[in-house]
């Protein structure tokens, strides 16, 4: 990483996003470096500011970029570079850590949770135990709900019903009943309408 001029990460969907952190760390002596990132990279969030962010999908936007950071002058490498080693030093593993657990701590004040896109059921599994009073109901699309129910079943927590299939496209659902509504990993390998539905 220190040596490379330029960090070209391009993921289709979510990923690489330490790859893209670990090359701005890399240049904390230097500050000399360009970062070219795909904007669907989470990381892109913390990163936008100084990063070149294009469509993975895009041989033009990729190209623009590639032309942009080989011509890029070393004033603003610096001021990129330091713009975005100071987001990584402020939003760190231990601020996450704390917001994760005060965002927890409130959901004992709730009762239920509708899951949306429960995946491989690890957040169902952790947070029914973890929180017995809180009722976590997870759902996914028809085709992954199978294999989520069998970690909830293996997990036997009783305040863990067994999932149930959910598309938020679908325009008959209610969440009313539930007091928290929660996803993870599932925004960004939804669609833009999907999103907004939510």
């Amino acid at each position: 990483y220190k040596e490379a001029d330029i960090a070209l990460i391009t993921p289709l969907r979510d990923g690489m996003n330490l790859v893209a952190k670990e090359y701005v760390a890399a240049k904390e002596d230097s500050k000399k470096g360009v970062l070219i990132l795909s904007e669907m990279a989470g990381a892109v969030y913390e990163l936008n500011y100084g990063a070149i962010t294009v469509n993975p999908q895009s041989h033009k936007d990729i190209e623009n970029a590639l032309l942009e950071a080989l011509k890029m002058n070393e004033e603003e490498q610096r001021f990129r570079m330091e713009t975005m080693q100071a987001k990584l030093k402020l939003y760190d593993v231990k601020q996450w850590a704390a917001n994760f657990i005060n965002q927890q701590k409130k959901l004992k004040d709730k009762n239920s949770v509708l899951e949306i896109g429960g995946g491989t059921g690890q957040h169902a599994v952790f947070f029914g135990e973890k929180f017995p009073n809180l009722t976590w109901q997870s759902t996914d699309i028809a085709e992954n709900v199978s294999t989520l129910n069998l970690r909830i079943s293996n997990a036997k927590l009783n305040n863990v019903p067994a999932a149930f299939s959910l598309n938020v496209n679908d325009s008959q659902w209610d969440a009313d009943e539930y007091d928290v509504i929660f996803t993870a990993n599932s925004l960004h390998i939804m669609s833009l309408e999907s999103v907004q539905k939510l």
